[in-house]
């Protein structure tokens, strides 16, 4: 029979349910087949434990009686973001060092919520966690909430854990062979270019209603995994700020190389700074400055689809399938010195086909809205940023129409797939883009932290939440997204070793699947492609292994584990019995005299028998003495020749 929840209260027995008073079972009677199906225990005359069956057929009253518990819909368990997580994290040692730093349920959680984080960016409709996580093989026990995430952190995250995190980890990257760092500055609430952005903005005011701490991250320069993070809460790039930073990486032994910066920073001031420091910098230029506009109207119809200026090495790499064109010049400027500040102008035309489509759909919009206020006789209102494309005119006879500069409209595409960068110096298009490429770790934390905003108590949204409350509800949520960006790094490496696409990928995951049998036991489907496969072998998975986590999350769920501890399977291999007994068994008369003297040892009537010497006893005899040859007719010596 299913399992019987007889760890929950006892519900109503239904009207159309019967009960077998010999056993208690609570069953069903098919009307035509006369068979019968059991749907649980009877606990009294009117109540029962139900089962699974129970669950299935009356799902409706399984929500009214159980609502609290938040069940999810086990028959199906999807495994595979779980089983890469899991590789990964094993891997670089992520698990390992959440567990040393915040424990075993704080790691589970942080798990959770980056591979939340990871999957969720694929979604064109951003779900929040319970949603869609409801059907995945987790860390923790169970799907935690936005009140679950708050209380945790407010109970149990600290400074002191995210230091010892952050040290734990500099730390294992330095015995990798970590030299020299980039350091990455992310403006709170800022989009840029890279990571697939869609449209750069020019200042730091995505969302005004729920501001954001600024952070600086620290990646490695020669392979673009993240190292650590630092919580800028002002949001400064002062050279103070950075000094203290690389003070606390030296007594790692770490070195900082330069700093990368979206176009939130570009100030004078923020160039004073880093020139002070004596550091590199590579910096995105707003495209409403100056020196933007200069570059993009000298150089912008020379590059554009310019086969002499691609720069081919990106399009080895699939995630990077940009058809990027780029030209470097050097920025003028007050100083003649060679090696001076250099400007590189890029073009892209994937850049250019999404930020093109929101422009488009956005100036369409409203030019829409224009003609229905014109139709009706109403004056339209053209937003301030569509007025050099959009004109109210105002005829004769008092009524109002709209006029479309569409030469503008198209010119405006056309700039869409423009970025510039700033740099220190002249370091080439090439190695000025792959430089600045290296904050794709630091833009896609900021959009996860955006996605975490879902992730916030009820006291925190009414404003009754103290300050310590959400300052640590805010440290948990930066601890996920360095996590989730370990992770992310972890899997884009081995996508592109394998020249595969991380996004395609991590949808494949997704499909792997366990399927829940009556017994409640898991077994893994077999349906995996050879390009999921390929990659799962890099984290030292194989589909054999997939049988292990299978076997462990049955248990999980059977015995309702708190907080469990994950390990790399063992790729669930069950070595085949040999015939005969096992090296090391009993049979069942020696059990049953081991445990007879056991209970006599218990009651104290048990005497120990000396024990015999090796050897016959002295005296002794055979219980049948052997015959002597004399006795037996046989006569000793060589037998005659009678023939």
């Amino acid at each position: 029979m299913p399992h019987v929840y007889r760890e929950r209260p006892a519900i109503p027995i239904p009207v159309d349910a019967y009960v077998n008073h010999s056993d208690a079972r609570v069953y069903l009677i098919d009307a035509v087949t006369r068979k019968r199906t059991v749907i649980g225990v009877a606990a009294s005359d009117t109540a029962m434990h139900p089962n699974d069956t129970y669950r299935k057929l009356y799902p409706d009253l399984w929500a009214e009686f159980y609502s609290e518990y938040h069940d999810r819909n086990k028959q199906v368990a999807r495994v595979g973001m779980y089983g890469l997580c899991l590789g990964a994290s094993c891997q670089n040692g992520l698990y390992e060092t959440l567990l040393e730093a915040y424990g075993a349920e704080m790691a589970n959680l942080i798990m959770d919520a980056s591979m939340y984080a990871i999957m969720d960016c694929l979604d064109e409709e951003p779900r929040l966690f319970p949603d869609r996580m409801e059907n995945q093989v987790l860390f923790s026990p169970d799907v935690f909430r936005a009140a679950d995430l708050a209380e945790t952190a407010a109970g149990s995250i600290t400074e002191e854990m995210q230091a010892g995190f952050r040290e734990r980890w500099i730390r294992k990257c330095a015995e990798k062979g970590l030299k020299e760092v980039w350091l990455i500055a992310a403006a709170p609430d800022h989009d840029c270019f890279c990571g697939g952005s869609r449209i750069p903005e020019s200042s730091c005011a995505a969302h005004p209603e729920n501001p954001l701490p600024g952070c600086i991250y620290a990646v490695s320069a020669a392979a673009g995994e993240p190292v650590s993070y630092f919580v800028n809460p002002d949001g400064k790039a002062d050279a103070e700020t950075f000094r203290k930073i690389i003070d606390s990486l030296k007594e790692y032994g770490v070195d900082v190389a330069g700093v990368i910066l979206d176009s939130g920073f570009y100030a004078p001031d923020t160039v004073k700074a880093l020139k002070k420091l004596k550091l590199d910098y590579v910096m995105a230029l707003p495209e409403d400055s100056r020196e933007y506009r200069n570059v993009l109207e000298s150089r912008g119809d020379e590059l554009f689809f310019n086969p002499e200026f691609l720069i081919e090495g990106l399009l080895e790499k699939p995630v990077n399938r940009m058809n990027l064109y780029g030209v470097s010049q050097e920025a003028p400027g007050r100083s003649k010195k060679p090696g001076g500040k250099s400007i590189s102008l890029y073009y892209s035309s994937e850049i250019g086909l999404l930020r093109g489509q929101d422009f488009n759909m956005a100036l369409s919009a409203a030019k829409e809205q224009a003609e229905e206020d014109a139709a009706r006789g109403k004056e339209p209102i053209i937003p301030a940023k569509f007025r050099a494309y959009l004109e109210s005119v105002k005829n004769p006879d008092g009524s109002f129409s709209v006029n479309c500069n569409f030469e503008a409209w198209r010119q405006a595409l056309k700039d869409r797939g423009f970025f510039a960068l700033l740099s220190s110096r002249d370091f080439g298009p090439r190695k000025t883009y792959e430089l600045y490429a290296l904050r794709s770790p630091a833009e896609e934390q900021y959009q996860i932290l955006r996605a975490l905003e879902g992730f916030t108590a009820a006291a925190e949204e009414t404003g009754t939440a103290s300050d310590a409350d959400k300052a640590q509800t805010t440290m948990l949520k930066y601890a996920i997204c360095f996590a989730s960006a370990a992770l992310r790094h972890a899997i884009m490496t081995a996508c592109r070793n394998r020249r595969q696409d991380p996004n395609d990928m991590i949808r494949e995951m997704d499909e792997i699947r366990l399927l829940s049998l009556e017994n409640r036991e898991y077994m893994f489907i077999r349906s995996m492609s050879p390009e999921a496969k390929n990659l799962l072998e890099e984290f030292s998975m194989k589909p054999e292994s997939f049988d292990a986590i299978a076997r462990d999350y049955s248990r999980r769920e059977r015995e309702s584990v708190k907080n469990p501890v994950h390990t790399l399977p063992d790729m669930g291999m069950i070595g085949k019995r040999k015939r005969g007994r096992q090296p090391g068994s009993k049979n069942k008369a020696t059990l049953a005299r081991e445990a007879a003297i056991a209970e006599a040892k218990a009651r104290g009537e048990y005497e120990e028998e000396p024990k015999r010497k090796k050897g016959r006893p002295f005296g002794s005899k055979d219980s049948a003495p052997r015959k002597v040859r004399s006795d037996s007719g046989v006569k000793r010596g060589p037998r005659k020749n009678e023939s």
